[in-house]
């Protein structure tokens, strides 16, 4: 109670009502008597653009369920460059690794303000020997996890910067609330590898084509059916992948 009264004197009440562990689609997926018992383990925290969770090397203290935000996760080289190798929104869980060894061997930082639940280590591994739900779970998060990076891997090798940003724009879109992504053209071209004028062309193209919309720090997707029109391949399959996944560890639930 404490720590949400807190969070309440930060955050505008609006703002919390409409948060539940349930806008986490992992979360959601539990059976009523497995969410019923994990939920008081779960503290809402607001992140903000720019945290870091946990970093390279660290032992993981806490798992984060996303519910409107959005995580990196990268790895630094030895230059000092950073790659991004992966986004974690409000359909999976920050921290995956953890299931098999409590050290990181990748950076997490807030890439997109907003909420997430967060949950200790420690109680993560108790629920997960003792609930075979969260367990299936879980294990089909990491599987779509390594499933979105491979398919993201062939997309930058083989599809054009143009293809690789709307893919990017589509992804981000279905992580989050709302239409509107907080990020600049820089970063988005940092996180796929690609010179910032590139991205800059695209996204000149994509204002014409009337399908987004851009201010200073922040663009609005307002025409999403032009933008599947412009993807390449790899945004479906990623969908159509996710769909898979999530119905196995569903069906796969005891009774």
């Amino acid at each position: 109670m404490w720590q949400m009264s807190i969070l309440k004197q930060a955050l505008p009440c609006s703002d919390l009502l409409v948060q539940t562990p349930k806008n986490n689609k992992l979360l959601a997926q539990l059976p009523p008597p497995d969410y019923e018992r994990l939920v008081p383990c779960l503290e809402l925290r607001s992140l903000s653009a720019g945290q870091e969770l946990f970093d390279m090397g660290e032992n993981i203290q806490h798992v984060y369920f996303p519910t409107n935000c959005i995580v990196s996760l990268t790895i630094a080289l030895a230059d000092g460059y950073t790659a991004d190798t992966a986004m974690i929104g409000k359909d999976g869980m920050v921290g995956i690794g953890v299931l098999g060894n409590p050290r990181s061997f990748n950076r997490a930082y807030v890439r997109c303000s907003g909420f997430a639940y967060r949950l200790s280590v420690n109680e993560l591994n108790l629920e997960f020997m003792r609930t075979e739900s969260l367990m299936r779970i879980l294990l089909s998060a990491a599987r779509e996890q390594i499933m979105q990076m491979a398919q993201s891997s062939v997309c930058a090798r083989y599809h054009s910067i143009e293809q690789q940003v709307v893919k990017w724009l589509l992804t981000t879109l279905d992580k989050i609330d709302g239409d509107s992504i907080t990020i600049t053209q820089g970063e988005i071209a940092r996180m796929l590898g690609v010179r910032r004028e590139s991205v800059s062309m695209v996204m000149g193209k994509l204002i014409a084509f009337c399908a987004i919309a851009c201010t200073r720090g922040k663009l609005k997707v307002v025409d999403k059916a032009r933008l599947l029109s412009m993807s390449c391949e790899c945004y479906e399959t990623i969908r159509r992948n996710q769909t898979v996944f999530s119905k196995l560890a569903i069906d796969s639930m005891p009774a």
